[in-house]
């Protein structure tokens, strides 16, 4: 039996969309310089449950017009209106407009269902103007024609099934590919968002041709990310210059995220030492924590635009888990696209081969060490079991001996 579902829970809709500025973005001292933060949005809507949780952003006309994925299957787009004002010789954005939600879509054009097939992650445009979709717990990623992607059915070819294939086999259940990117040839680039087996901040991914069924060969790549950072997001810089690496870290009551840059040609030539073991290391563009000073929050949506006068626009959004306690942040900095590149060639690097078996070492050892401790703890517990056992027992036989005692001198 067919169930019908309201048209207003599967055809998108306009909402309204508020917004309160933010002033400021403190970036740590090991940033790129040259990086401006031009301004940010909180962004709130109140009058659709479905707003929330972005996890992934596609930007285009200089920043201006925004496309989102939320890990419940729904779009969000948007338009940015930014000031006509320069902030420090940049312009940040000031408001939203024209924005809409609507219900993802699969293959037959139906509503995705459950959580497991509806986890969108990461979206970005082709090299023919179509979406991308990144998904994470059942693996894949999905095309959706523009510009009815809201409308429209997803769709897939032989590259996005072999990326889907490579993701299924490699990927852990909940950490998928967060982030997805095109290159200038048309070859697809993914990340896993968890660390590979053993290790705790070698990061797999491939490179997958436009025409793997013609026998061009998948490339493997590895990140080298630390201090708990993991890759949430790509964006290719314009001109094909780098590719932007968004990183976020939880824990220890902190939340951080980072921007990293892996210069042009590092994932499609090879490597210092002609293995795949080898990790790019990026440049560290830019570091910032959730504080008073700083609006970060689970920052998981990356993208870049080319504003003009080789200066290049990159955009962020957050993913607020539908979370009271988090909010949706939308954050924009500026660089000079030359300078920026040239950073990027100096600072990235490769970690040899070997220091991924160091990292297996340590964490074996790790891994020895913690399981000996809960040993020696599981010990002591078993000792203290004991001797309360035993003094238990010894307090039972006093007991039944002053009853046997007390019994005698009634009698």
């Amino acid at each position: 039996i067919a169930v019908l579902l309201p048209l207003s829970l599967t055809r998108a809709k306009k909402v309204k969309v508020n917004s309160t500025r933010i002033a400021n973005c403190e970036l740590e001292p090991n940033s790129f310089v040259g990086l401006q933060f031009t301004g940010g949005l909180v962004l709130r809507c109140d009058e659709d449950d479905n707003f929330g949780g972005w996890s992934g952003l596609a930007t285009s006309s200089k920043g201006q017009h925004a496309v989102s994925v939320s890990d419940r299957g729904h779009w969000l787009e948007m338009t940015l209106e930014y000031s006509t004002e320069a902030n420090h010789g940049a312009m940040g954005p000031v408001s939203v407009s024209g924005a809409k939600v609507g219900p993802m879509r699969d293959l037959e054009g139906e509503k995705l269902d459950g959580k497991s097939w509806s986890d969108a992650e990461s979206v970005v445009y082709d090299n023919r103007g179509d979406l991308l979709v990144s998904f994470e717990r059942h693996h894949r990623v999905w095309r959706y024609q523009t510009p009815s992607f809201m409308d429209s059915k997803a769709s897939t070819d032989s590259q996005l099934e072999t990326m889907s294939t490579v993701l299924s086999d490699h990927c852990t259940y909940n950490g998928g590919a967060e982030g997805i990117e095109v290159l200038l040839d048309g070859s697809l680039v993914a990340f896993c968002e968890d660390a590979e087996r053993g290790t705790l901040e070698t990061f797999a991914g491939w490179v997958v041709p436009p025409s793997p069924a013609d026998g061009k060969a998948i490339k493997a790549v590895r990140l080298d990310l630390t201090d708990g950072f993991r890759p949430t997001d790509l964006s290719l810089l314009p001109g094909g210059a780098g590719l932007m690496v968004l990183q976020r870290m939880h824990g220890k009551g902190r939340t951080g995220m980072r921007l990293g840059l892996i210069p042009e040609g590092m994932l499609t030539n090879g490597n210092n030492n002609g293995t795949d073991q080898a990790r790019i290391k990026p440049a560290p563009v830019a570091e910032a924590w959730q504080s008073q000073d700083s609006p970060i929050d689970n920052m998981e949506g990356l993208s870049s635009d080319d504003v003009g006068g080789d200066v290049v626009r990159l955009s962020l959004i957050s993913d607020d888990n539908f979370s009271a306690s988090q909010r949706t942040v939308y954050l924009t900095f500026e660089a000079n696209l030359t300078e920026l590149t040239r950073f990027g060639v100096e600072k990235a690097k490769w970690v040899p081969a070997e220091g991924g078996a160091s990292e297996r070492t340590k964490a074996v050892v790790a891994g020895v060490a913690g399981g000996l401790a809960v040993a020696l703890v599981l010990a002591g517990v078993a000792m203290v079991f004991v001797a309360v056992r035993h003094h238990r027992r010894a307090r039972e036989a006093k007991y039944h001996h002053i009853c046997e005692l007390t019994r005698v001198d009634f009698e």
